[in-house]
Parts: C-alpha cells; structure tokens; sequence
C-alpha cells in the first residue's frame, strides 16, 4: 500500500482496512515512518476510538494492530529504535521482520518437542542482539523476544 492508502485505510472506520493498514505501519522502515505517518501521529491516535469492535468473538481485539502501530510510532517519535517494543508484544514474527529489512536472523532452530522456532536475531537499525521464541501450538504463532546483551 502507498502512505496515502494507508492513513486512508487508518481513518476508514473498517476493521479489515484498518488491520492492513497498521501492519503497513508496524512493518515500515524508520525513515518512512519519520516522513509519511508521524506527521499524523495524533489522528492516528484519535482513530483508534473510532476503529469499530467486532461483535463476534476473537483470538486478539481488532484494536490490537492499531496499538501496535500506534505503539512503534510513539517509541520511533521518541527517538528510540522500533526493536525496544518487541518484548512488549507477542505479535511481531522474526521471520516477517527480515522479509521488511527490521532485522537480521543469525540463527534458527526448532524444538519439535515445545513446538516452537528459537530465532537468533540483530536489529538492523540499532544492532541488539535478540533470541526470539516462536511457538506454534495455538491459533497463530506467537512470539518472545528476549533481549540479549551483544
């Protein structure tokens, strides 16, 4: 999605464009971050209100995508590096952060036995150093990040 589609997609009031949306944000570099989305820092969070509920059950909040953007925003405006979020979050996947360019994995094993990856990674921006356990044994994957000194 282009930055425009994607802020359009944020104040649009539909869960599924509103989820898309947000993942384009977790998962954009710093630099567009800086130029496309923190100038709108402060409608984003005023949408979040505004981003409808579903009325059937769910695994996770619709809300949950939009925090998390919401999340990597404020801590990028912070002038912090996005990967100091990861261990506040089960949600964000090693394997999607290298296919963004956010990280680098230096190692992967499974342990078939507790149905979980173990990740070796380094963020590409800042350089720490994370072990990340991804668990496979529910709905969706989940994830632990772990940060190590380097």
């Amino acid at each position: 999605m282009k930055p425009e589609e994607v802020l359009n997609a944020i104040f649009s009031q539909d869960e599924h464009e509103v989820w898309k949306a947000s993942w384009e944000i977790i998962s954009a570099k710093k630099s567009c971050l800086i130029r496309f989305y923190l100038p709108h820092l402060n409608q984003i969070k005023d949408s979040i209100d505004h981003t409808p509920v579903s009325k059937g059950l769910a695994v996770r909040s619709p809300r949950g995508a939009i925090r998390l953007a919401l999340k990597v925003l404020e801590t990028v405006s912070c002038g912090l590096c996005r990967c100091t979020i990861y261990q506040s979050t089960d949600q964000i996947l090693p394997e999607n952060q290298v296919k963004n360019g956010l990280i680098e994995i230096n190692e992967k094993q499974w342990k078939p036995e507790f149905y979980e990856d173990r990740y070796e990674c380094t963020c590409t921006e800042c350089g720490q150093y994370y072990v990340c356990l991804v668990n496979h044994n529910y709905h969706y994957p989940w994830a632990k990040w772990i940060m190590k000194k380097s």
